[in-house]
């Protein structure tokens, strides 16, 4: 044992003349034997090796022996030690008295130590070897240096060195291999000092160097007193390395993770048996890092962090005061306080260490309460953050570093907000990896920024920052994540209360907003449950149930998603979506009240952030229900109204559809209002009624029961800005009754058609095209209102009735409660077929005809007819025409019991006879022609007056005059011609046939009498009669007989054709007297 060294100037004395009192001298060979002897026993069987040895003895008897170049062996031989000079003070009272050598001072001068520690943690001792020596142990736990103190007690506690006062090293060199740590210390020019009077007391200074480690002061002292079972342990080391002192005990294992110097000031107990007792420790740590892994430079691990990720977490300084109690493996930290890049801490807490293997803790679980927590700006944060109240509970392993914080809290010093959770943050050879999990009930959205690097999801923040001014958020969890090598991933989730939110630039902000966000998963995300706007005009639309999501963050222009869900007045929702960048309903020049009432809008915006949007490059939708609608400006100067609509709206078009009322006339019908640059005219298409009362909504009067019943029209209108609406209107005609009384016409309201309506509404609505196609009615024309309402006139170019009538007709309105007009300017009616309505009840109003042509049969029409009508009480009036073009006539129409009765008068009854093919060559004479309607279309019963008519040239009446050998007439005949004075005849008119009964015709030479029938298709003649030639003298017994007839007359009948007369006269009938005619007359031929 190395402590043999202070036995040796004991051997030393025992031959040393007490004569030599004051001299130096060279101690004799035998005083040489004896040292070498008695340092043999104390070495256990070694040898001492000197290179000279001098004794000196003092005035005061006091022995002193020097040896020089002092070597040691073992008993194999191994130097042990090489001292360049050794000092012993021998006692001499141990000489006298006892007969025995007893050192009492030693001085050791330039001596060389190498200490080695183990990987298990045991100290040995070695003066000049390369490898130490081991120094058994006192007990299982008597390592370290600890140990070391304690087994060199033991040894000065023996007999042979009871006289041993005081043991004095100078010029120190001690060389310190510790395997558990990996390093190698040395020391030069130390100092120790042993005073072993009333016990052991230890004290030396110490300056120690390592590879790439400043140099570090150690200053020790060791206090046990005489008999006590344990000592006292002081040591102060001054700019030592954090990673070395870690690995001299236990209790300081988890200083291994920083790389900062260190000013430490240990004081402990130590047991007899060498095991180390309680102790306590200040450390004042100076600035560097948490860096794990091996030992470097702070400057070399940012160096090296900065290519590898791996960058350490730096501090200014710390502080620690601990207390160990081994037996419990507590530390209890009465302080700890750090200052660095994060920020602030000041604490207090308590640890114990774990998971011991071979003697050495892997793991130290502490809880600690901090008294303050202050975050600066240089871990990132936009502004410092103080906290109180925080404690944590924690596991650290040092190697590799992983720090686990199984669960922390904390106060946030502005707002009072709890913040808890749990942490972790690791480092493997690739770098950092950190997790944190963070919540907290209620937290300002100023203190969630507050706390929120800026650096961190910097364009998150900024929308939240700059979008989100106020608002109060609860249940908020955080979720940190970091892996070596890449950006942090944030998670949030957090509900929120009395938020303001400004979603868009130039929309009103979103205020009284609650509901809940998330970030995370590269989204981020917020959903309303309750908030609003207040619009600029038309109050407030809450939006509860609006979201902003972005699906996919990063990048500079993030695709954004908004779903807003609106509530609340029609106008309001309309000014929301006409704010900038929108402003459509502006660029279609429509008014934000368009539309009044109430509704419920869902709405898709999809935009990019991070610049300015112009509209084009905003997508978006908005479908929704309006309820309780009305509008005076879709259709303008009418009321829009209904219960319940349906809305879209689009970047191209605002749609609005379902069923309405139009200034209360029942409609379905789907509004459309281009948006955009270039918007076209709205649109307004659906079905609407179609009754009296839509007549009475748009104003069109129409005689009375022209419509009965309802049915539906298609209608279309086009609203063109700055002009009135245009409109088309086409139905079926089902369920609609029609009816103009005046043509006879009517449909009912089982009948379908087709009705189609092109106009114009406004202050001056107008049909610009009518087509009506419906029981035979086909009509075309337009139509015109008078200001204020009311028909002015309407226009059919044609007009064409069954096949009866095809004219062009006009409507003309003569003003409130009155009848309307008509007036005919061409065309075609033909009474063979026509139906006119019967006489009325007085009401009705004028019609004016210009016909082109009136057919009365198949061979006579009336042309170019003329005239002016009134349908009051009936159809009546006056009419100019020409038969066929040619003879003038006159007429009178009147209101009949079975329809309208007509008067045709005319100057020249020849010519109205040859102009409908009758007569060819009858001439003059005055008609008198009336016509009675039968109640069916072309069915008459008329009386035939006409005076002074001269007939020639008659081929029928030639072959009757010739059949009768009256030669005198025939010259009339063919001269001149036969002079009638008067013509009457009854007859029937039908479609068919001119049925005559009672005809004559008389004049000064000829009474004709004449029955029968004439096909108006064949032209053929079915005629009998009487002729009385010479009749101003053979009538003078016409009272007896009919008109035509005389006393004496020739029975005769006519058939063929007027061109081919077949006539057949019976001569012997005049023998017949004319007052018997009537007995034998044959009934007239059919």
């Amino acid at each position: 044992m190395a402590l043999t060294l202070v036995t040796l100037p004991v051997a030393l004395a025992l031959g040393v003349p007490l004569l030599l009192i004051g001299q130096t001298v060279t101690a004799p060979s035998w005083i040489t034997e004896r040292i070498e002897t008695q340092a043999g026993t104390l070495l256990a069987g070694g040898d001492l090796d000197f290179g000279s040895i001098a004794l000196t003895l003092g005035t005061d008897l006091h022995p002193r022996v020097t040896l020089r170049d002092t070597v040691l062996r073992d008993a194999g031989g191994a130097v042990l030690a090489r001292v360049p000079e050794i000092d012993a003070l021998v006692s001499p009272r141990g000489l006298l008295f006892e007969r025995s050598v007893l050192a009492q001072e030693v001085w050791l001068r330039g001596a060389e130590i190498g200490l080695g520690r183990d990987a298990a943690g045991r100290v040995e001792i070695r003066f000049d070897r390369p490898d130490p020596a081991p120094v058994p142990a006192s007990g299982p736990d008597a390592g370290g240096l600890a140990g070391l103190l304690a087994r060199i007690d033991s040894v000065l506690d023996r007999p042979v060195l009871d006289a041993l006062e005081r043991i004095e090293a100078e010029n120190l060199s001690i060389d310190y291999s510790d395997a558990r740590a990996g390093r190698r210390w040395r020391a030069g020019g130390g100092r120790l000092s042993l005073d072993l009077t009333g016990g052991m007391r230890l004290s030396g200074r110490l300056s120690l160097h390592a590879q790439g480690a400043p140099v570090t002061d150690l200053t020790l002292g060791y206090d046990r007193a005489a008999g006590a079972r344990d000592a006292e342990l002081r040591m102060t080391l001054d700019n030592v390395a954090s990673r070395d002192i870690a690995t001299q005990h236990p209790a300081l294992s988890f200083l291994s993770v920083l790389d900062a110097p260190l000013s430490a000031r240990l004081r402990g107990r130590i047991g007899a048996d060498g095991v180390p007792g309680a102790f306590s420790a200040a450390l004042r740590i100076g600035a560097g890092a948490i860096a794990p892994g091996e030992a470097r430079t702070v400057q070399q691990g940012a160096q090296q962090g900065a290519r590898s990720g791996s960058e350490p977490l730096r501090f200014d300084s710390a502080e620690l005061a601990l207390r160990y109690a081994p037996d419990a493996e507590r530390i209890t930290f009465e302080r700890i306080s750090a200052v660095g890049d994060l920020g602030r801490i000041d604490g207090h807490g308590r640890a114990w260490l774990r998971e011991f293997e071979a003697g050495w803790p892997g793991a130290l679980e502490a809880q600690v309460i901090f008294d303050e927590v202050a975050l600066s700006e240089r871990a990132g944060l936009p502004e410092p953050v103080a906290l109180r109240d925080a404690w944590a509970d924690l596991r650290l392993r040092p190697r590799p570093f992983d720090l686990d914080i199984g669960g922390f809290g904390a106060t946030d010093a502005q707002s009072g907000a709890r913040i808890g959770g749990s942490a972790s943050i690791g480092h493997a050879g690739a770098g950092w990896r950190a997790a944190l999990d963070a919540r907290t009930d209620r937290l300002g959205r100023d203190r969630l920024l507050a706390y929120w690097p800026e650096t961190l999801k910097p364009k998150t923040r900024g929308w939240i920052e700059n979008r989100i001014p106020a608002a109060v958020l609860r249940d908020v969890s955080v979720a940190l994540r970091r892996a070596p090598g890449q950006k942090p991933e944030l998670a949030l989730t957090h509900g929120f209360e009395a938020a303001t939110i400004r979603p868009l630039d130039g929309l009103p902000p979103i205020t009284g907003a609650a509901g809940h966000g998330s970030l995370g998963g590269g989204a981020f995300s917020v959903r309303l449950t309750e908030g609003g706007a207040q619009a600029p005009q038309g109050g407030r639309v809450d939006l509860a149930g609006t979201n902003f999501t972005i699906p996919v963050l990063g990048g500079p222009r993030p695709e954004a998603e908004i779903g807003i869900e609106a509530g609340g007045p029609v106008t309001a929702m309309l000014s929301l979506i006409d704010q900038p960048p929108f402003r459509f309903l502006q660029k279609a020049n429509k008014p934000v009240d368009l539309i009044e009432g109430r509704g419920r809008a869902s709405a898709e915006i999809g935009l990019q952030l991070g610049a300015p949007v112009a509209p084009e490059d905003v997508a978006w939708s908005v479908t929704g229900r309006l309820d309780e609608v009305s509008s005076r400006a879709i259709v303008p100067g009418r009321t829009l109204a209904a219960q319940g609509l349906d809305v879209a709206v689009g970047p191209r078009a605002l749609k609005v559809s379902g069923p309405v009322t139009i200034d209360g006339l029942p409609a379905d019908v789907a509004f459309r209002q281009p948006l955009g640059a270039g918007a076209g005219a709205a649109t307004l298409d659906g079905n609407v009624e179609l009754s009296q009362r839509f007549l009475d909504t748009f104003g069109i009067a129409l005689p009375d029961r022209t419509v009965s019943g309802r049915g539906r029209g298609q209608v279309a209108m086009r609203l063109a800005r700055g002009a009135p609406p245009q409109v088309t209107l086409s139905s079926d005609l089902a369920g609609l009754g029609l009816s103009i009384p005046a043509l006879g016409w009517s449909v009912a309201t089982g009948t379908t058609g087709r009705l189609e309506i092109e106009g114009v509404l406004g202050d001056l609505p107008r049909l610009d095209r009518i087509a009506l196609d419906a029981g035979g009615l086909s009509a075309r024309g337009t139509l015109r209102l008078r200001p204020g309402g009311g028909l002015d006139r309407a226009s059919f170019t044609r007009l064409r009735l069954s096949d009866w009538l095809d004219v062009r007709a006009d409507l003309v309105g003569r003003g409130p409660g009155e009848t309307v007009g008509i007036e005919i300017g061409g065309g075609a009616l033909d009474l063979r077929r026509a139906g006119f309505g019967k006489g009325g009840d007085g009401k009705g109003g004028p019609i004016r005809l210009a016909l082109d042509r009136l057919r009365v049969t198949d061979a006579v029409a009336l042309t170019g007819l003329r005239g002016d009508f009134s349908t009051v009480g009936g159809f009546s009036g006056r009419f100019d025409a020409t038969v066929n073009g040619g003879a003038p006539v006159e007429g009178l129409v009147v209101p009949d019991r079975d329809g309208t009765a007509v008067r045709i008068t005319g100057p020249d009854a020849g010519a109205v006879l040859r102009s409908a093919g009758l007569y060819g060559t009858a001439t003059g004479g005055a008609l008198d022609l009336t016509l009675l309607p039968e109640g069916r279309p072309g069915h008459y019963s008329g009386d035939l007056d006409v005076r002074g008519l001269r007939v020639r040239d008659a081929p029928a009446m030639a072959q009757l005059l010739d059949a009768i050998s009256v030669v005198g007439l025939l010259q009339q005949l063919d001269g001149k011609g036969l002079a009638f004075d008067r013509i009457r005849a009854g007859f029937r008119l039908t479609p068919e046939v001119l049925e005559i009964a009672q005809a004559s015709a008389t004049g000064p030479g000829l009474g004709i009498s004449l029955d029968g029938r004439y096909s108006l298709a064949s032209r053929r003649m079915a005629f009998e009669g009487v002729v009385s030639p010479f009749y101003l003298v053979n009538s003078l017994g016409s009272f007896l007989t009919r008109p035509g007839e005389g006393l004496i007359g020739f029975n005769y009948t006519l058939g063929g054709t007027p061109d081919d007369p077949a006539v057949s006269v019976n001569p012997l009938s005049a023998l017949t007297p004319g007052m018997f005619r009537e007995i034998f007359r044959r009934p007239p031929p059919t």
